[in-house]
Formats: C-alpha cells, structure tokens, sequence
C-alpha cells in the first residue's frame, strides 16, 4: 500500500463507518469538488450506487438545486431521496429526454454526472447538460465499446470530464474534512450502510451489487464481530 493511501483516523470515529472512505465517499464527493458545482445549480445524477449516493451528499452539501437521481429501482431512488435528491425519477417508466427538461428546465442541466458507466447512459448525460454545462463521466463503458457525442456544444462552452479517485483523490486532506462533516451531521455516513455480511457471504453481495440490487453499502466484517 502507498503511503500517500495511508490516512490516520481519530480514535474516537466510529471504525464501522471508516471503509466507506475507501471509494464511495471520496469518489463522490471528490467529483463534486472537480465538477465546480455552485448553489444552484442543476444536478442530474445517473446511477444511485454508492458513488451515485455520495454524489446526491456532495451536491447536496454545496447547495444545489435541483438535485435530480435516476436509477432503475425505485428502492434505491427512496434512498436517493432521503440522502439530498429532491427529484427522483425511474428511467424504465419515463423518457429522459422529456423528464428531465420538465425539472431543470429547457436550457438543460448544469451538470449531468453519470456513475453507471453504459454506453446509452453516457450519451444521455451529455444530451442532458446545458450547451455550456459540465457532463462527467465517473465510470466508463468496458474495452471495446465506444460514445458518441455532437461535437457541437463543444464550440461553445461545453466541458467533458472524468473523476478517477485513484490519481485525483488527496485522502490525507479529504478524510479529516469529511469526519468533521459528518461529526457535525453534514454527511450522512451511518445512513449509508443499510446492511453487513460475513467474508463467507461475499461472493453473495458482490453478486447482488452487479445485479443493482443492493441499496446503500454492505459492511464485511472480517472479524465476525
């Protein structure tokens, strides 16, 4: 492990809460951060996992509005709503293309970040953002799969962006910011977690991840405790 991944934490923190540091929460909030967001801006966020979850918290946390979460499961979407998204919508039962204007407005969303890494879902991002917005890619397709965007934005102001957490992330400088936020009741950390399993169950919750059936995190417990 690199010693610039290696972040003390205070030993009065709920060590429970502490693997949530390890992608979700500095993936989303660190976009957030890199994307510029202002009060009030629109928001759409695609995909509510638990990057898409900790995108809702950081747009939230910087004062957006609104805050639009599409997902395809309405259980995740109630989580979504109760983290900071103030407009919920279930992609199977609506057309994007019309929804979305309907809640930000004509002219587009200010920034359209997209966490579900298809293809489709990239090209509605960008179909989404405001002439002059940001689209943000956190997760991209698989190898082999190509985007295909109007080049046309681009001449006027259009900005297209990725977020990798790996390179992008200052953990010794994030983690100690996002314990106060979340000591002080900004960030929602414990409501994250809506369930834990053994390490002889992980192959059981990964599976139910890749199927988008979990909502919120799920602890391992290593230990049995």
């Amino acid at each position: 492990v690199s010693e610039n991944r290696l972040t003390p934490i205070p030993a009065d923190f709920d060590m429970s809460l502490a693997p949530l540091f390890g992608c979700a929460t500095l993936t989303g909030l660190g976009a957030i951060t890199k994307a510029g967001i202002e009060p009030g801006n629109s928001v759409v966020i695609l995909g509510t996992g638990g990057v898409g979850l900790n995108l809702i918290q950081g747009a939230a946390l910087v004062s957006a509005q609104p805050i639009v979460a599409v997902d395809l499961s309405d259980q995740k979407l109630h989580f979504a709503r109760q983290l900071g998204a103030t407009d919920c919508i279930n992609a199977k039962q609506c057309d994007l293309s019309r929804e979305i204007p309907r809640i930000v407005g004509d002219a587009l969303a200010d920034v359209v970040i997209d966490s579900t890494g298809h293809v489709e879902m990239l090209e509605m991002a960008y179909k989404l953002t405001r002439t002059d917005g940001v689209t943000m890619l956190i997760s991209g397709p698989k190898a082999g799969y190509n985007v295909s965007l109007n080049p046309e934005p681009l001449h006027f102001g259009r900005t297209v962006m990725g977020f990798q957490v790996i390179t992008e992330s200052r953990p010794h400088d994030q983690i100690p910011r996002y314990i106060k936020l979340a000591n002080a009741g900004k960030l929602k950390l414990k409501e994250l977690i809506t369930n834990s399993a053994s390490l002889d169950d992980i192959n059981t919750v990964v599976e139910t991840m890749r199927k988008g059936e979990q909502a919120g995190r799920c602890i391992i417990e290593l230990d049995g405790n």
